[in-house]
């Protein structure tokens, strides 16, 4: 395939594919591929959803019993505690990633204010101020 040929089908000059069209990968693949990738996706998650139940009730009944004296749980009991440990321990009302950047710009720019002397440091005065 030449450089033209390439560069028609969205190649670069360095064999990279520019994503110009994000659907146009997808529609150019045929029916099959596409229930063979969908299919595949289902099936990797189902999976991953067993793989993750197994690996908490085999952690429990390996760990609990023997340090805390608990009773052995089965998968479905796993899962509860995996949702129960979400709804505890997740951040939930922050809001979601984007909300982490926000923050995390928020601090940088307070850090940065504090550094330049355009702020009090709330944690009183560092070793440069003594």
């Amino acid at each position: 395939m030449n450089e033209n040929e390439q560069a028609e089908q969205g190649w670069g000059h360095h064999g990279h594919y520019h994503e110009h069209d994000r659907g146009k990968w997808w529609r150019d693949r045929p029916i099959i591929i596409k229930v063979l990738l969908v299919l595949g996706g289902i099936a990797l998650a189902i999976g991953g959803f067993f793989l993750l139940g197994l690996v908490v009730v085999a952690l429990w009944n390996w760990l609990m019993p023997v340090i805390f004296h608990l009773p052995t749980i089965d998968f479905w009991q796993a899962w509860g505690l995996l949702i129960l440990s979400s709804i505890l321990f997740k951040n939930h009302g922050s809001g979601g990633h984007a909300g982490n950047h926000r923050r995390k710009r928020q601090m940088r720019h307070r850090m940065a204010e504090i550094n330049r002397g355009g702020g009090t440091d709330p944690l009183g005065p560092g070793p440069r101020e003594v």
